[in-house]
């Protein structure tokens, strides 16, 4: 289907959902020290894709993400603090994982040196699986970031391409390359939209800053409002989430600042039991699996791939 050429995401505040952007009055007064925070932010951008740490596993410019049992334990032990650095970074990594499965569907059937993985399949979040060049742009855009991080040595493991030929192949068609407007516009004429990225409210001015820096833009960020302890409020978050799948709107992460872990302990009685934030999100990224959306869910700086 052709679309055109132009694309006007719009944020929740323009759909009468929520706004995240502060007043005039506010952002006046904060203006010496944001401008103070993006000049910093700047003159580290050059470092961002030579940044190595101990507790990431790369490949290529992507990178394996703790699991699940492991990131609900920093979590509640450590209550790790992400860095306005780290934000860029993770926007970066959110968007090569997003858009690698498109990369590497073109190459396959573009690139006849990449013939043989034309029978190549991949697990779908929905479940079941499927060959990766029959997917459509929705689909492909929403893989499991484990998937989406093994496709490469899988690649390689079954088909007997070397890493050299899948990325010599790949090239042309990634992000790196060619920039997201011209991927939508030669390869994902059916995404009329950007990916978005969901946040919580009491975080979400920081992440305008990291999306502007990362070129992600700022009309990419969707606000979700807090409760009053904080969680986010899961209601608002489905409605937002409902929202993507109708539009064909990828997600690119759900970042949910910090999640409250303190409170009465479950005494085993229905009623007195606290409500684990952190789980209902889980069990929320599960329930949209099932619908076919996936995303990584971002808590204390801990990436829950």
């Amino acid at each position: 289907m052709r679309v055109a050429n132009t694309f006007a995401p719009t944020t929740l505040a323009q759909t009468g959902h929520i706004g995240v952007l502060k007043s005039s009055e506010d952002s006046g007064a904060h203006a010496d020290r944001d401008q103070a925070a993006i000049s910093a932010l700047k003159s580290q951008l050059e470092q961002l894709r030579g940044t190595k740490s101990p507790q990431y596993t790369e490949l290529g410019h992507l990178s394996f993400w703790p699991n699940i049992d492991r990131a609900k334990t920093e979590v509640r032990d450590h209550g790790a603090h992400f860095t306005a650095i780290g934000k860029v970074q993770s926007l970066h990594d959110a968007i090569d994982v997003t858009y690698l499965p498109i990369s590497l569907a073109n190459a396959i059937c573009l690139d006849p040196v990449m013939t043989k993985a034309k029978g190549f399949e991949v697990a779908l979040v929905q479940g079941g699986s499927a060959k990766l060049v029959e997917l459509d742009n929705w689909s492909l855009m929403n893989l499991d970031v484990k998937e989406v991080l093994g496709l490469v040595k899988r690649l390689q493991d079954e088909t007997g391409l070397s890493v050299a030929d899948i990325k010599r192949s790949v090239e042309p068609y990634t992000i790196q390359t060619i920039g997201l407007a011209e991927m939508h516009r030669s390869y994902l004429r059916d995404i009329q939209e950007f990916p978005v990225l969901v946040v919580a409210q009491t975080c979400a001015q920081a992440w305008l800053e990291a999306a502007a820096l990362a070129g992600v833009g700022t009309r990419q960020i969707l606000a979700i409002d807090n409760l009053p302890d904080q969680s986010m409020d899961t209601g608002q978050l489905r409605d937002v989430l409902d929202d993507c799948i109708q539009r064909r709107r990828p997600v690119l992460q759900l970042v949910a600042g910090e999640v409250p872990s303190d409170g009465p302990v479950d005494d085993g009685h229905p009623n007195n039991a606290t409500p684990d934030p952190l789980g209902q999100l889980l069990d929320l990224r599960s329930d949209y699996f099932a619908k076919g959306l996936a995303f990584p869910l971002r808590v204390d700086g801990l990436s829950i791939s």
